[in-house]
């Protein structure tokens, strides 16, 4: 759709979504509509890179060894381990997982507490996630 994802970091997203079993169209889809692709990306309420990791996760990150501004980091142990270790397996779906990603665990309880499972981000991100399917399909 006119923004592209640079060769190598395609490859760096597809190992680490190899190795904490995330599904290869489901990151990109979350990197297409937080960044566009875009690893410079910053937006002002602090989120930062192609994963838009949000500045309140640059505290801890870094005690995990993290870097969550350099470019594999941010792909995989601040994006990809997160969706998979603490949202999919927790969750076990795919838009319940993008919802806890984007609004923190408790802001996603709170919504579901109150019968919201979809938000207008968690939609972008599963049709997203629908045309990647589809184009790595082919």
């Amino acid at each position: 759709d006119g923004n592209l994802l640079d060769y190598d970091l395609q490859v760096t997203m597809q190992a680490c979504c190899e190795e904490y079993g995330v599904p290869y169209a489901l990151a990109l889809a979350v990197a297409d509509v937080e960044s566009r692709f875009d690893p410079d990306a910053a937006r002002s309420t602090n989120d930062y890179g192609l994963m838009q990791i949000n500045q309140v996760n640059h505290g801890w990150l870094p005690e995990q060894g993290i870097d969550p501004v350099a470019l594999a980091d941010d792909l995989c142990d601040g994006a990809s381990k997160p969706i998979q270790v603490l949202y999919l397996t927790a969750y076990g779906d795919p838009e319940l997982a993008v919802m806890a990603y984007n609004c923190g665990p408790s802001g996603a309880q709170n919504l579901w507490a109150a019968g919201t499972y979809s938000t207008d981000h968690s939609r972008k991100v599963m049709d997203r996630f629908d045309y990647w399917t589809s184009v790595l399909e082919d």
